[in-house]
C-alpha cells in the first residue's frame, strides 16, 4: 500500500509545481485562425512599421513578421494574467470598420480602455461599463489599435 501511495504523492506535488511555473506567453492569432505563440522571456518588443506587425527578440533578432491587415487580435497569458475575464468573455468590438464609434461589449465596469495608434501614441483612455461606446469620429482614416489589461484588438476607422 505505501507502495502505490509515494508515487501517486510525487506526481500529485509535480502536477502542481508546474501549474505554478506557468510561463508568460505571447499569441498573435490572424483572421485565418493561425496562431503564433512566443514566451515573454524571449520577446524584446512589439513594433508596428507602416502596415506591418514585427515581433523582436531581446537581442533585436526578428521572430516574426505579419502584415498587420491580417491580425485579428494579440493576447497576453500566464503570470501577467491569471485570472483572464477578457478571455473567457472575449472582448467585441462593433462596428469594425467603423465612421463614428465603436461599441464594446464584455468588458468588466472599471477596466481601463486605451485605444493607440499604429505609431504607438495614445489618443483616448476611457474607463468601461458594461457596455462602453467610445467617439472616434475625430479621428483620421485608418487601423487603431485598442487595449483593454492585457488584450490587444484591431479596428478600423473608415
Amino acid at each position: 500500500m505505501k507502495k502505490r501511495i509515494l508515487p501517486l504523492f510525487v506526481v500529485l506535488i509535480l502536477s502542481s509545481f508546474a501549474l505554478r511555473a506557468e510561463e508568460s506567453n505571447m499569441s498573435v492569432i490572424k483572421f485565418d485562425d493561425t496562431k503564433y505563440t512566443e514566451s515573454l522571456s524571449v520577446v524584446g518588443k512589439l513594433a508596428f512599421s507602416g502596415e506591418k506587425m514585427i515581433l523582436y527578440s531581446k537581442d533585436n533578432t526578428v521572430l516574426a513578421e505579419s502584415p498587420l491587415n491580417e491580425v485579428r487580435k494579440i493576447v497576453f497569458t500566464g503570470e501577467l494574467n491569471k485570472t483572464n475575464e477578457l478571455a473567457k468573455n472575449q472582448i467585441r468590438i462593433y462596428p469594425n470598420p467603423t465612421q463614428d464609434q465603436i461599441i464594446l461589449d464584455g468588458l468588466n465596469k472599471g477596466e481601463n480602455v486605451r485605444i493607440f495608434s499604429l505609431t504607438g501614441a495614445v489618443l483616448k483612455t476611457v474607463t468601461a461599463d458594461e457596455q462602453t461606446k467610445i467617439d472616434v469620429s475625430s479621428f483620421a482614416k485608418g487601423t487603431y489599435l485598442l487595449q483593454v489589461g492585457t488584450n490587444v484588438v484591431k479596428f478600423i476607422k473608415e
